[in-house]
């Protein structure tokens, strides 16, 4: 507070913003719960700052409050003392509460996830919809599936989400959730309780089931099963669940469905979490890579190093026998994944073609960007790109497209 004083009084400029168009407003956001920022917020206020200023990116001193695990109901109340504007939409369409679930990782421990938890429910009871889209007509309670944590979905489910919601592409909370099964574990009972259709599809026809077995989850397949999801549905191509579990090679799935043997199994609880992995994950979203166990002191490289040639071998596998395939082995081998990159191939030559005849010295070749390693990728480095090849006086210009 009181270097905070001293700047003001010689001459620093409280209105000013970063290059992102954040006030001193967003950056006390992550800091409310540190002693002398209540001081120091009404110094600000006093001093003429908007704590309902946006940055460039459309959020608000609450967006950014979100997006820090330090803030707790006290400090949120704190804040809404200031006469804050909630239910404000950032440029990407989200409220408060999408940062407020997007921001959970695996960092979180158990007492911060509940404490997340009724920072969402003081917010509802602020005034932030709950059942709100963003720009690509996804609600929180989708994006809460992804987290495979139940305070944060049983948060927004108490907080009154509609499990119903469909995104722009028809998919519910419901389909999102077959990723994880304890998030569908949950789902399914409020389907059940709600009354609600467990068949309901996606604009390209596929139920919860079609996704389940798309995504190869053994119980998720099998709960769905067992609570009446019909395996008989065709989605808009004509598949049902069956025909992609030949696709995928999940051939549990017809171990289940053999005589309705799923009928004869006993209905799964919620797992316990655990930290596993088969060394096909990639290496960044390996659990079990994320940290270094540590006893007595030292790190315990040798476990850490023995999982990390897992996913080495896993990879040498891959590409051994994938070397000979027009994929790389990288995808499923439907329709869609050979036709979509085809035609941006086809697209990007005709670029080319139409480039060169503007003027001969554009002509160029056209070909797709290597690895960061290469220094051929362009900005982001799990992206594909083309780069156009320009020959001037043998002088060879690489630019990317």
């Amino acid at each position: 507070m009181t270097s905070m004083k001293y700047l003001i009084e010689n001459g620093a400029d409280v209105l000013a913003k970063n290059r992102l168009g954040e006030t001193l407003f967003h950056y006390l956001a992550d800091s409310l719960h540190l002693m002398g920022v209540q001081e120091v917020t009404y110094l600000l206020l006093e001093k003429g700052l908007d704590i309902n200023e946006k940055d460039k990116s459309g959020k608000t001193v609450l967006h950014h409050a979100m997006m820090s695990k330090e803030t707790t109901t006290e400090t949120l109340v704190e804040l809404l003392k200031h006469n804050v504007t909630v239910n404000v939409k950032d440029s990407r369409g989200r409220n408060e509460i999408f940062c407020a679930v997007e921001e959970v990782d695996i960092n979180y421990n158990q007492a911060e996830l509940e404490q997340r938890a009724e920072v969402i429910k003081n917010l509802v009871n602020a005034g932030v919809c709950v059942n709100d889209q963003d720009d690509n007509g996804i609600f929180p309670l989708h994006y809460a599936t992804l987290k495979n944590d139940l305070d944060i979905l049983v948060g927004l489910l108490d907080c009154g989400a509609d499990v119903m919601q469909k995104s722009n592409t028809g998919t519910t909370a419901l389909h999102w959730s077959t990723r994880h099964y304890n998030m569908l574990h949950v789902l399914i009972h409020f389907y059940l309780d709600g009354g609600h259709d467990l068949n309901v599809k996606d604009v390209y026809g596929s139920t919860a089931l079609h996704w389940a077995v798309w995504l190869k989850n053994k119980s998720a397949a099998q709960s769905l099963l067992q609570v009446g999801c019909d395996y008989t549905i065709k989605d808009m191509s004509g598949r049902t669940p069956g025909e992609f579990a030949d696709i995928v090679h999940f051939s549990h799935f017809f171990w289940l469905i053999e005589g309705d043997r799923f009928e004869k199994l006993e209905f799964l609880e919620l797992q316990d979490p655990k930290l596993e992995c088969s060394g096909a994950d990639p290496l960044m979203a390996c659990p079990l890579l994320r940290y270094i166990k540590k006893e007595d002191g030292a790190l315990c490289l040798e476990m850490y190093l023995d999982h990390l040639n897992l996913h080495k071998t896993s990879l040498q596998s891959c590409w051994q026998k994938s070397i000979s395939l027009k994929n790389m082995g990288l995808f499923y081998a439907l329709e869609d994944n050979r036709w979509i990159p085809g035609t941006f191939d086809h697209l990007i030559s005709l670029l080319a073609e139409r480039l060169s005849e503007k003027h001969p010295l554009f002509s160029c070749e056209i070909k797709l960007a290597g690895s960061m390693h290469e220094e051929t990728k362009v900005k982001i480095p799990n992206e594909f790109d083309y780069l156009h090849v320009y020959h001037v006086a043998h002088i060879k210009i690489v630019r990317p497209i």
